[in-house]
């Protein structure tokens, strides 16, 4: 504690004498002030479940932003959705990543593509919290969920079910990601498969 203090006193005074621009404040004092717990409520009403170990956090692969926290919806965006429309099921989504900080981009991308997307249109048509920033986690995201899921003894948080959860990562073009919340499996499976869906945002 002693020394996470110090850290923050030597920060600021550099800010202090450098100038309240000073690029390191936005990427480390302020996060280190300002933060959340894991667990905690987040600003969209649902909750942190992850955060970046790293004080430079992880970066938006869709607009270049540094962010530090995950925080997920605090109920389903439904529990049957498709990860397609009918018309293409068989389509191919280019780009798509797994990893942390792509997700926004990856139900960006699927939209771009198909419009009606069951799963990711659910993810960004939702506004809780008043936020307008939510969407389809990819298979990374969704695996710090579970994490955060098994570690406060499973379910106890927003109605969560163990069952299949889709991703906005697609492996190939028939074929995207799901995590399973009831045995772990994460694998590729049918766009047409009707799985949970639970959208995330990143700040």
């Amino acid at each position: 504690m002693k020394t996470k203090l110090y850290l923050i006193a030597t920060l600021l005074l550099c800010c202090s004498l450098s100038g309240c621009n000073n690029p390191w404040y936005g990427k480390i004092v302020g996060p280190l002030i300002e933060g959340y717990d894991i667990g905690d409520t987040g600003p969209g009403g649902g909750i942190i479940f992850y955060r970046s170990n790293n004080v430079f956090g992880f970066i938006m692969t869709d607009t270049g932003k540094t962010c530090y926290y995950l925080e997920a919806a605090p109920v389903a965006q439904g529990t049957s959705l498709a990860w397609a429309s009918k018309e293409y099921d068989r389509t191919d989504i280019p780009g798509t990543s797994f990893t942390i900080g792509s997700g926004r981009q990856n139900t960006a991308r699927i939209l771009a593509i198909d419009a009606n997307a069951p799963a990711a249109l659910a993810c960004k048509n939702y506004n809780g919290g008043g936020k307008t920033d939510w969407f389809l986690p990819s298979s990374d995201e969704f695996d710090e969920f579970y994490i955060f899921y098994v570690a406060n003894g499973k379910g106890t948080y927003g109605n969560l079910s163990p069952v299949a959860y889709w991703s906005s990562s697609q492996g190939n073009y028939a074929g995207p990601w799901m995590k399973h919340f009831g045995n772990c499996v994460r694998r590729q499976t049918y766009k047409e498969s009707i799985l949970s869906v639970r959208a995330i945002r990143a700040f």
